[in-house]
């Protein structure tokens, strides 16, 4: 039964997650998912990308169609035709009181009209309340057929859209540094954690030594109190290197967004060479090319001229063509009254087909302002385009330096641990034939742990300055994590 169990167990273990360590690209793959900087980045990153988009539709036909329904209530006027009240008195003049024609009607009658004098009367016989009905809909086409400015503007667009594809390459690049240095750091973090509680161990032997050889009678109280002070110590060393420790695992945590229990580890055959090709100046001239910062500034300066150019074409005429067609029918409805404003119903198309042109005569300085404005601004481009590639030039040597510097610290560390444990072993030897005190020996053992801390630390710097020198030369790639994962374990 208890062969059963542990059996089982043993299977738990080799298929249980935890028994494959995570490496780099797997944490890479987690971070590039879960880490919320970079999914910032990215969305930014697209909706930035749509400026080219906007720009071409500028120089597209624009299409829109409008349809409006509207009621207007009014109240309008009774307008009739009536004989003048002047004639009327004429013509009541005619008769006498029997009814009978006056011999000198008809002569009054002409006279009156021959005078110039008014028949007809428009007479006004109150009010009435009218609604009209109007339904509109037109569809209108405008298409550029020549704009200097909106062509420009097209153009100015795609060295925005370089800029920004840049910028989004030195991102991916900075996130790859980002999640490899929290990888390396959680590591050498772990690794001085661990050389720490060593030294806590190997001092807290001493200490017990001490105190066995002073009950003796061997030595005395002040070697115990030396062991005891030096043992505090290495406790607080490793206080420190575990809050250390915590703080580099909860940062790779917070980026991959998952509790990392099981790393892998660097290997100890780990190659550590000279930057290839061992030409500093060939790297130089790789970062003036690549560089993805140098060349968000190269794109930037692109973009700035473009924008001189299309500020000066706003001086530039403008034609479009355009077509309309129009559809307006208008209801003043079944019951206007006859002789009122109307009780009208009409029906009109209408289609509209032309050329426009317009030419700008006077904008009261602006568009000479704005131009003025975009040249000094392509000064200040051409000015930063020149600093970064001088901070560039400058960088890559200093990191160069650092990794072939880094290449040797790492060989003279690995030399300072075999020769300081051999310190050690000299000094056990002697203190145990009585030549070679405590002291002594507590100091070659902080030698031995501090030397492999320095080895430790150099190798992992070596890694990141390593990769530093890539992304300056612009050839940084998530395929270097990979590489790095053949020497992990």
């Amino acid at each position: 039964m208890k062969r059963i169990q542990f059996l089982c167990l043993l299977l738990i273990t080799c298929f249980s997650p935890l028994a494959s360590a995570d490496n780099l690209s797997s944490i890479y793959q987690m971070a590039i998912t879960n880490d919320p900087q970079w999914q910032a980045i990215v969305e930014n990153y697209k909706a930035e990308l749509e400026i080219k988009t906007q720009a071409r539709s500028l120089l597209l036909p624009v299409v829109g169609a409008v349809y409006s329904k509207s009621r207007v209530t009014q109240d309008a006027p009774n307008i009739g035709v009536g004989t003048d009240p002047n004639l009327n008195t004429q013509l009541q003049n005619c008769f006498d009181i029997n009814n009978q024609v006056t011999p000198d009607c008809n002569e009054n009658v002409i006279n009156y009209i021959l005078g110039g004098n008014s028949i007809l009367q428009l007479k006004e016989n109150g009010t009435s309340k009218q609604s009209t009905t109007v339904d509109n809909l037109s569809l209108q086409l405008t298409q550029p057929l020549f704009n200097l400015e909106r062509w420009n503007q097209y153009k100015k667009s795609s060295f925005v859209k370089s800029k920004l594809d840049s910028e989004h390459e030195f991102a991916l690049q900075q996130f790859v540094l980002r999640v490899a240095e929290a990888y390396f750091n959680t590591l050498k973090a772990a690794e001085d954690l661990a050389f720490a509680k060593k030294e806590e161990l190997g001092i807290g032997e001493q200490l017990q030594r001490s105190r066995q050889r002073y009950d003796a009678g061997i030595s005395g109280l002040s070697e115990v109190r030396e062991a005891q002070g030096a043992y505090d110590r290495s406790r607080t060393a490793v206080l420190i290197a575990q809050t250390i420790y915590e703080g580099a695992l909860e940062n790779l945590n917070s980026i991959t967004n998952s509790q990392q229990k099981n790393l892998a580890k660097l290997r100890e055959d780990f190659p550590v060479t000279n930057p290839q090709p061992e030409d500093e100046e060939n790297w130089v001239q790789q970062a003036l090319r690549s560089n993805k910062k140098v060349l968000t500034s190269f794109h930037l300066d692109q973009a700035a001229r473009q924008d001189v150019v299309e500020k000066n074409s706003r001086h530039a005429p403008t034609v479009d063509f355009i077509a309309g067609l129009s559809n307006i029918k208008t209801d003043n409805g079944k019951d206007a009254p006859l002789g009122s404003s109307g009780n009208l119903l009409s029906d009109t198309q209408r289609t509209t087909v032309g050329i426009q042109i317009t030419v700008p005569l006077y904008t009261g300085g602006l568009v000479s302002s704005q131009a003025r404005q975009a040249s000094s601004r392509s000064h200040a481009a051409h000015a930063s385009l020149a600093a970064e590639q001088r901070a560039a030039a400058a960088l890559t040597r200093n990191t160069y330096r650092s990794v072939v510097n880094d290449v040797k610290r790492v060989e003279l560390a690995k030399k300072a641990v075999l020769s300081s444990q051999s310190a050690l072993e000299a000094t056990q030897s002697g203190y145990q034939a009585g030549t070679r005190n405590l002291f002594d020996i507590l100091q070659a053992q902080r030698s031995v742990f501090a030397a492999s801390r320095d080895y430790s630390g150099a190798r992992y710097d070596y890694i990141m300055h390593s990769l530093r020198l890539k992304q300056i030369s612009g050839s940084l790639s998530k395929t270097d994590l990979a590489i790095l994962d053949d020497w992990l374990e």
